[in-house]
């Protein structure tokens, strides 16, 4: 599969490229807890950060397969250690960039013997895949408005509707939003076979850009895809405001010091790479779970030769 992938790029003229999965600083996103070493680095949780410094020294579109580490996820659908796909277009738009992906993930039927009786997408799915945003999942599937919920009412309905989470009060909105669309919202993409999820809010936007929706809301350019209710990729029309950027970092420290998580430096050559990059999307595509929905299994540890769980 992975071979097949590779001349998917290359047919392309999209450049292989070999990074470190090592540096001296790591994602300042409070979800994403990255493993730190004795000697004071961080393995880290995708290979962006030197992704965005080839971009910004000329070298056109690029992608790479790299293993990426996050510390505290583990479970039927993580790994601490897992594959990841990630690659950059100068010049594309995000529906450049879906159109793409959706042509990679396409010609990959077939490719394998299915065990399960799990169906994968077909072409004609895949062409005309289902759209869906953010807002009106969880409007559908819990009955929040992530622009205009209240604090209180957000608690309240996950008070009513999660259970086994005692962190209500404390956490903050956004993590309550997280926690509700992952146990409520994506339970509707079940029986989807190939759905984008898109408008996700602004406070969603990590490292992408933002603009003003329809209805004037301010939300995120990204998406994520999903196959069958599984997440597969995550995509960003790229960030390359740095003043933003600096100032979303300052945030993120912000509310590490707020839940006593430690903060992280502010990785400058990544800064300065942005200056020079060229207005470009981005995709992340974990390969663990790409081969789980290609072969129809439903636990990661399945297509994993050694697992985090069954190392001793």
């Amino acid at each position: 599969m992975l071979d097949q992938m590779r001349h998917f790029f290359k047919d392309r003229g999209i450049l292989e490229v070999d990074v470190p999965v090592l540096a001296d600083t790591s994602a300042s996103d409070v979800h994403l807890n990255s493993l730190r070493l004795c000697n004071g680095q961080y393995l880290l949780t995708s290979p962006e950060p030197y992704m965005k410094r080839l971009l910004g020294s000329g070298s056109g579109a690029i992608f790479t397969f790299s293993k990426a580490f996050r510390a505290n996820e583990s479970g039927k659908r993580h790994n601490p250690e897992f594959l990841m796909l990630e690659w950059y277009r100068p010049g594309f738009a995000l529906e450049d960039m879906l159109a793409e992906t959706l042509a990679l993930l396409s010609g990959l039927a077939g490719h394998a013997e299915r065990v399960s009786e799990l169906p994968w997408p077909s072409l004609a799915e895949f062409a005309l895949p289902k759209r869906f945003t953010y807002a009106q999942l969880m409007i559908d599937a819990c009955g929040v408005n992530p622009f205009t919920v209240s604090d209180e009412a957000l608690r309240a309905t996950v008070r009513q509707q999660v259970s086994g989470y005692d962190d209500v009060e404390s956490a903050e909105p956004a993590t309550l939003l997280d926690l509700l669309f992952s146990s409520r919202a994506e339970a509707l993409l079940a029986s989807c076979p190939v759905a984008i999820v898109e408008g996700y809010p602004a406070e969603q936007a990590s490292q992408s850009r933002t603009r003003l929706d329809a209805a004037g809301r301010l939300v995120a350019e990204r998406f994520e895809l999903y196959l069958y209710g599984l997440e597969i990729a995550n995509a960003y029309h790229e960030l390359t405001d740095t003043a933003e950027f600096r100032k979303r970092h300052e945030d993120d420290n912000a509310r590490r010091r707020r839940f006593g998580l430690p903060e992280l430096a502010l990785d400058h050559s990544l800064v300065a790479a942005m200056e020079a990059m060229p207005p470009c999307s981005g995709i992340a595509l974990g390969v663990d779970r790409l081969v789980m929905r290609l072969l129809g299994l439903s636990r990661i540890d399945q297509v994993l030769s050694f697992a985090s769980s069954s190392i001793s």
